[in-house]
């Protein structure tokens, strides 16, 4: 046992003693390090404008493991001519007059360049003239559109009515709006005028005086009597102060004399009733028009006549009165009446009494006209 301790003891000194020489037991790892990549270019990029004008360039910065990187708020810019364009520290170019320059962006030490060309600004033709174009109302309380035209230095035309400046040299005779709409007034002359740009135009207007509403002076009454049981359409004529006339036949009031002899509607429709004489009036804006007819029996048709010697045959549907002659024979009594009736009897006492008189007779010889 003793023996067996000492040797653990002479192992233990050993193993301390080759550590404190500066021993060790197994060989460390070496730690990375990191490596920041490096601006390698610089470029510039934008297009100028023209003089007067503002345009926004960009930087962008190449780095040295491929990417790029929008530098344009850490670069420091510069331009070669500020007398053509000046550059803001945001890389905001001014162009100030027309030439070339270099704007430049520099970022850790590398700088980039772009050259521009700054043109002259684009010329604004003058206006050289304005005109103005239209009618006038064509009645008063009437409206009607101008137009204003300006001629510019560069030959060409621009329509300005809505940008122009409008004025009515008499507004008792006609107004003008903002947007060249003239309204007309009274009777008379007035300018109206368009200013655009210290240049104004004018057009000389004649507002007439406004025609009066005719009146009328007087009625007709036109139309053709109708036979009894039929109508016919009249018509109601105005006449009026400025020499022409005007159908009224559907405003007229209309009125008959005489409603037992013929009757007239509301639209001037008349009927006959009877036969005799009757007025038919229309009354229009307090003119009356007036037509006197007198309607007639439609042309009667004769009595259907069988010669045998001295008689003659009434058929049925001729028989007017009276009813008894049905079928009978009769001589020189057989008659046509004035209101168109056909009577038939045995001598001519009474007949056609009632019925007007006779108006012929039938039969040849008889003792007055024989009908035909």
């Amino acid at each position: 046992m003793r023996r067996i301790a000492c040797g653990f003891v002479v192992a233990v000194l050993l193993s301390v003693g080759w550590l404190a020489c500066g021993g060790s037991s197994m060989p460390t790892t070496p730690t990375p390090t990191s490596t920041t990549p490096t601006v390698t270019a610089v470029a510039v990029t934008g297009a100028a404008a023209s003089a007067g004008a503002t345009a926004q360039f960009t930087a962008t910065a190449s780095l040295s493991n491929s990417t790029t990187q929008n530098v344009t708020s850490q670069a420091t810019w510069a331009s070669s001519s500020t007398a053509v364009a000046t550059v803001s520290s945001a890389g905001l170019v001014s162009s100030v007059a027309a030439g070339d320059a270099d704007i430049r962006a520099t970022f850790q030490s590398v700088a980039g360049t772009l050259h521009i060309t700054v043109t002259a600004p684009p010329v604004t033709p003058n206006v050289t003239s304005v005109t103005v174009t239209g009618s006038a109302p064509s009645s008063i309380g009437g409206t009607s559109q101008l137009t204003a035209t300006a001629s510019l230095s560069n030959g060409s035309t621009q329509n300005i009515t809505s940008q122009a400046s409008w004025q009515s040299s008499d507004t008792r005779v006609v107004t003008v709006s903002s947007s060249g709409i003239v309204t007309g007034i009274g009777a008379g002359q007035a300018d109206v005028s368009a200013t655009y740009q210290t240049v104004t135009g004018s057009l000389h207007l004649t507002a007439a005086a406004p025609t009066p509403t005719p009146t009328v002076t007087g009625v007709s009454v036109s139309g053709n009597a109708p036979n009894v049981g039929a109508s016919a359409q009249f018509t109601a004529t105005a006449s009026l102060s400025n020499g022409t006339s005007q159908n009224v036949t559907s405003q007229a009031s209309w009125q008959s004399s005489a409603s037992s002899i013929a009757t007239v509607s509301g639209s001037g429709v008349v009927t006959g009733v009877a036969a005799g004489d009757v007025d038919i009036t229309a009354v229009y804006q307090g003119f009356t028009g007036r037509l006197r007819i007198r309607p007639l029996y439609a042309e009667p048709r004769l009595p259907n006549r069988t010669a045998r010697g001295s008689d003659f045959i009434c058929s049925l549907d001729d028989i007017v009165h009276p009813a008894s002659c049905i079928n009978s024979s009769f001589g020189n009594a057989t008659a046509l009446c004035v209101d168109g009736a056909r009577s038939c009897s045995s001598s001519n006492t009474g007949t056609c009494s009632t019925h007007g008189g006779v108006q012929c007779w039938v039969c040849p010889g008889a003792p007055g006209t024989v009908c035909p």
